[in-house]
């Protein structure tokens, strides 16, 4: 009872933690030796510029289109999800009613 823990800052540092540190550590350092090294050496011609943008450019993502529906359209899928619902749930209500008889 009268020891007293000790601060959190002064805990030492297990292995994975060292890990994580050194990790981060050398993105860090990776990061700000890319950053110089862009600012230093600025592509020189068109082409490598053209070629570095598009190996930095994020993949498209596909693009949806989106139509509009009709009031009557909209209330069509409405009603058949709510058919199917309807069957689904009283299908397990069955269910469960036949092991209860069941078991």
């Amino acid at each position: 009872m009268s020891e007293r823990r000790r601060p959190a800052t002064s805990r030492k540092v297990n292995r994975a933690q060292r890990k994580a540190m050194d990790v981060r550590a050398a993105e860090s350092k990776a990061a700000a030796e890319n950053q110089q090294n862009i600012v230093a050496n600025p592509p020189t011609d068109e082409s490598s510029a053209r070629s570095t943008r598009k190996r930095n450019r994020p993949a498209r993502t596909p693009t949806v289109k989106v139509t509009p529906l009709s009031r009557s359209q909209e209330y069509a899928f409405i009603r058949a999800d709510f058919r199917r619902l309807i069957v689904t749930a009283s299908s397990l209500l069955a269910l469960m009613l036949v092991l209860l008889v069941v078991i």
